[in-house]
């Protein structure tokens, strides 16, 4: 994976019962921007995560949209 560029991420907090973070602290690490999407909104973040972009479930394509241009845009 290290030879793969990536210029964004959505990341789901929770998959089959496993958090995300350690993905994400990888991607930050690369200065990776990323989403996370979650049913428990930010306040279901970990502090140190609180203030990272954050959908909640359930989105929509619009909602995807604007995130993904709120922390891709300069």
């Amino acid at each position: 994976a290290g030879g793969v560029q990536i210029d964004a991420a959505l990341l789901d907090v929770n998959v089959a019962g496993q958090q995300v973070f350690p993905v994400a602290a990888a991607l930050k690490a690369r200065g990776v921007p990323f989403v996370f999407s979650t049913g428990y909104g930010e306040g279901g973040l970990p502090d140190e995560w609180r203030g990272q972009t954050t959908i909640q479930k359930p989105f929509t394509e619009a909602t995807i949209q604007d995130a993904l241009a709120k922390i891709l845009s300069p």
